[in-house]
């Protein structure tokens, strides 16, 4: 009947603990939660603003770069995918589905950007052609011998063309049916002047094409922009905003209702809890004083003995801690050690074989130990020894109890041992009384009492006579060190009971006092700053981690990346570069707070630790840091220098992960900083797309380098063919490089490349490739091809073309394969060109003496590449895919094909289709006289070895 009482009360108790932690958990709101979603959903409306701002900007042509048109709605998309995913967590999904809504349009509206962006470059293009034509039209008309009104009126009408062309966007507002009145217009230009001569005729109706294709390609831009600008997404965002607020109020009057009925069962759990208690405390007063009586016996044994306890095989079980002051051991270092430790040598082994074979049998042994402490210093114990049996009367543990017996053994021994010592010993050795006088005294104890007592024989150190007195009211050794005459001493007073006084044996410890200073400096401050290092500083950081968790400190972590600072190095030196350092370290370290501290982590990189810190405070301080470097002038010999700095901001909050998630943090923030025109202050927050981003990348950073040890990368090739099969015969092919995964799946270059150009680890990757394509032309070789049927075109990034190492690899290799012109052609996308332009001619110009062919990859996906193509001596271009895939159905896109590919031919450079996914595509490039085409619709990239193998006759 007990039991079942017993029972119920337990399950009554579970049930209502299980409704308690039901009700808990329904009163809480995430406030933190609902606080990142709905600035993540400020932050929408804000983009969505300055999204359709830089629409109107670009058509009125207050946008040079277009690439924020695309950068800008990608972000609001992946926004608003992420918006729609922290909505599902909270469970709200009516604002899940307007979330995935905004997501869904803004994907469709990425298409119509794309064509805006796409008329808006046309338009420029033609800008750049057009007027080249019409003064070539003028020139044409001058010299020509016809009519005189005709050509009169000819050039009238391009004059006026040309001004209302000019005024088109602006004409649209009020007259929005100009272009195509100018449209009709152009359209009858040819036949209103058709009796002239064939030449002329050419070049009007080349006039009236491309004039028409700006006139269309404003009417396009135009008609997109009044869709881009209706503000459809701002009115869904105000709703979702509006709905999102009420949301919040209704789980607010939900988590009141569950803490009311949380208060209840909390009071029903307290009441049962104090009768529990109260039937309990009679059981609980009653074990108390049973505990408190063996815890009173158990002090009373160790305070009058040295007790241990041993298993069967003398391994040791507890000891106590009057045990562990005499033996100088931890009791960590003594458990499940032996008796071994403790060995002194001064007994045989017959002496332990009988102690061993006493307990063994269960008998009581007696006698006396020496045992040798940690120190060195020996001990001298009367033990008793009494083993516990077990029910068959054999022992499993014995039980040991000592009693300190050196003071009588050991007196002796430390007399015979001083009278020893020669007078000429180079160390102090003297004999003081209780009194403090001088027994004794050899020759280098005599220098050193001269410092330690003045004329009157007083002594001149309080700790010296203290020291005395309690060695020999302790009866045990004491140890001293302190300065003398600014040599450090270690002092050891061994104390003769029976005669009443202290032998003393001093060491001079400077050098290495010294050395153990200056190593601990060492070891924890940097080298060129003085600051302290990145292990001190981590240090540091983990007890402001720790200090956050348990007292609620609120401290802020900034770190300092400087801007420009490998100027100074390239221009005067890394002397010069050490100098700079030096002396920002020292202005840094004069403008932080007292109590905050600062270390410089390696190369340019600082970081400071604001303690106790709020955040607005931090931020103050980040912002007086960035105008301190800013405006700090470093002057080296005729030279002056101004800098900049990158500031990552992260909060140490109770909530923070441990060292190594803060530090990735800081540099995620630091990174945003400079991605985001540098010299700026960045604060860490999780909803961050540059802290997504980053810490994708940083995943990666890893995973390439190991990548490229364990050869985990492979070639693809895909064709480039020729559109008219008699102009080249040879074999053509890109080169790609994929990545291979643990489980070796194929991985995109669009997970990896991103991340490689970040960590400054594409030029390994270019290297790697070269070499591998080097590799495959020596098989080529070797089984009998013809190395002038081949051409393999190979993909460079920026970095590459100012690295003379990776040259010198590429000449050697062709020249030890003796490799015919055009072997090899060598691919650079357009912005890498234009980003690095002196550095891409030289690189072109050596790489093209030694017989290489070069590729302007990507061209038409930018506009600043026009002014600077005719000073780039390339061979091909590659005009960008997002033109040719909708050729056929897009006007826009099949002018711009047609713009580039005159303007290639113009310059003698031949030009390649890429993204060629059908034959209608293919014969469209073929009727505007595209050289090359490459693409899912020609070829699918495959394996190079697979190439290789069927080249050289060997199966796949």
């Amino acid at each position: 009947m007990k039991f079942l009482a017993n029972t119920l009360q337990v399950v009554l108790a579970l049930l209502l603990a299980v409704v308690l932690s039901y009700l808990f958990l329904h009163s809480q709101i995430d406030h933190g939660k609902l606080g990142r979603l709905n600035a993540s959903i400020q932050t929408a409306q804000r983009d969505e603003s300055v999204l359709r701002r830089l629409v109107e900007q670009a058509y009125r042509g207050g946008v040079l770069n277009y690439d924020a048109l695309s950068l800008l709605p990608e972000r609001l998309r992946r926004r608003y995918d992420l918006l729609a995913g922290e909505l599902a967590r909270a469970e709200a999904p009516s604002l899940q589905q307007q979330a995935k809504a905004l997501a869904a349009h803004i994907s469709v509206q990425q298409e119509q950007l794309h064509k805006f962006k796409r008329a808006l470059v046309l338009s420029r293009i033609v800008d750049l052609y057009l007027p080249g034509i019409g003064e070539a039209l003028r020139a044409r008309l001058r010299t020509l011998h016809v009519d005189a009104k005709l050509t009169e009126a000819l050039r009238d009408e391009l004059a006026e063309i040309q001004i209302r062309l000019g005024r088109l966007e602006e004409r649209l507002g009020t007259h929005p049916q100009a272009p195509r009145q100018l449209v009709d217009r152009l359209a009858s230009l040819p036949r209103r002047f058709g009796s002239l001569d064939i030449e002329t005729q050419k070049l009007v109706n080349d006039f009236a094409r491309y004039a028409s294709m700006r006139a269309r390609a404003v009417i396009r831009a135009s008609m997109l922009l009044r869709e881009l600008t209706s503000g459809h997404r701002l009115d869904a965002l105000d709703r979702l905003s509006g709905e999102f607020i009420r949301l919040v109020a209704s789980r607010e009057r939900e988590a009141g209702q569950y803490r009311v009925a949380l208060f209840i069962v909390a009071g029903m759990l307290l009441s049962y809890l104090a009768w529990v208690f109260f039937n309990l405390q009679t059981v609980s007063e009653r074990l108390s004083r049973s505990v408190r009586d063996l815890d009173f016996h158990k002090f009373v044994t160790d305070e009058h003995a040295i007790t241990s306890i041993t298993d069967a095989a003398g391994r040791i079980t507890y000891v106590n801690d009057h045990f562990c002051q005499l033996t100088g051991y931890a009791r960590e270092e003594l458990l499940g050690q032996t008796h071994q430790i403790l060995k002194s040598g001064l007994h045989d082994e017959t002496f332990y074989r009988e102690l061993w074979e006493t307990i063994a049998s269960g008998q009581v042994w007696r006698g006396t130990i020496c045992n040798r402490a940690r120190d060195g210093s020996l001990k001298w114990f009367e033990t008793t020894i009494v083993p516990r049996l077990d029910e068959h009367g054999m022992p499993y543990e014995y039980f040991a109890i000592r009693t300190d017996v050196s003071d009588k053994v050991s007196a002796e021994r430390q007399v015979a041992w001083l009278a020893r010592i020669p007078e000429e010993s180079p160390e102090p050795v003297m004999r003081l009384d209780r009194g403090g006088r001088v027994l004794y005294a050899n020759e280098a104890a005599t220098e050193l009492l001269r410092e330690l007592q003045d004329h009157s024989g007083h002594w001149l150190h309080a700790t010296w006579p203290q020291g005395v007195l309690l060695a020999l009211e302790s009866g045990s050794t004491q140890e001293l060190e302190f300065l003398v005459a600014e040599h450090y001493y270690h002092f050891y007073l061994v104390p003769v009971m029976s005669e009443d006084y202290v032998n003393i044996y001093a060491h001079d410890v400077t050098e290495r006092h010294k050395a153990e200073l200056q190593l601990s400096f060492q070891a924890r401050h940097d080298a060129l700053t003085g600051l302290a290092n990145r292990r001190a500083f981590e240090a540091m950081l983990d007890q402001a981690i720790d200090d956050a968790r348990r007292e609620g400190r609120h401290s802020m972590l900034l770190y300092l990346d400087l801007d420009q600072f490998k100027v100074v190095n390239d221009t005067c030196g890394h002397v010069a570069g050490d100098e700079l350092l030096r002396q920002l370290g020292r202005e840094l370290e004069h403008s932080i707070r007292s109590n905050d501290d600062i270390a410089r982590l390696g190369g340019d990189e600082f970081a400071v630790l604001l303690r106790n810190c709020p955040r607005e405070v931090g931020l103050d301080i980040a912002e007086k840091l960035r105008r301190q470097v800013t405006e700090f002038q470093f002057l080296w010999e005729d030279k002056s220098f101004r800098l900049g700095v990158s500031i990552g901001v992260v909060e140490i909050r109770a909530d923070s992960q441990g060292r190594d998630d803060v530090l990735a943090a800081a540099d995620v923030a630091c990174y945003a900083a400079k991605d985001s025109g540098r010299n700026r202050v960045h604060l860490y927050r999780l909803d961050d797309d540059h802290a997504a981003a980053r810490r994708d990348e940083m995943h990666w950073a890893g995973r390439i380098p190991q990548a490229l040890a364990d050869d985990r990368f492979v070639l693809m090739v895909q064709a480039v063919v020729p559109l008219r099969p008699e102009d080249d015969v040879r074999g053509h092919y890109e080169v790609l490089v994929r990545m291979l995964n643990d489980d070796g799946s194929m991985i995109p270059p669009g997970a990896f490349i991103p991340a490689a150009e970040r960590y400054d680890l594409m030029p390994a990757i270019d290297h790697w490739v070269i070499n591998r394509v080097f590799a495959s032309l020596r098989r080529l070789k070797a089984c009998g091809q013809d190395l002038v049927r081949w051409r393999f075109a190979i993909n460079l990034c920026g970095p590459s073309l100012s690295n003379s190492r990776l040259l010198d690899f590429i000449a050697e290799s062709v020249q030890s394969l003796a490799l015919p012109p055009g072997q090899l052609s060598f691919e650079i996308t357009e912005t890498a060109a234009v980003s690095n332009l002196s550095d891409a001619v030289e690189f072109i110009q050596k790489l093209k003496a030694l017989g290489c062919e070069i590729a302007l990859d990507d061209f038409g996906s930018g506009l600043s590449s026009f002014a600077y193509l005719k000073n780039l001596p390339v061979d091909f271009l590659k005009i960008d895919g997002a033109f040719v895939k909708d050729l056929l159905d897009d006007p826009i896109d099949a002018a711009m094909v047609e713009a580039i590919n005159q303007i290639g031919h113009v310059m003698r450079i031949r030009t390649i289709a890429e993204f060629v996914e059908n034959d209608g595509i293919r014969e469209r490039l073929r009727e505007i006289g595209v050289d090359f085409a490459q693409g899912y619709g020609i070829d699918r990239p495959r394996p190079l070895d697979e190439l290789l193998d069927q080249a050289c006759g060997q199966p796949a």
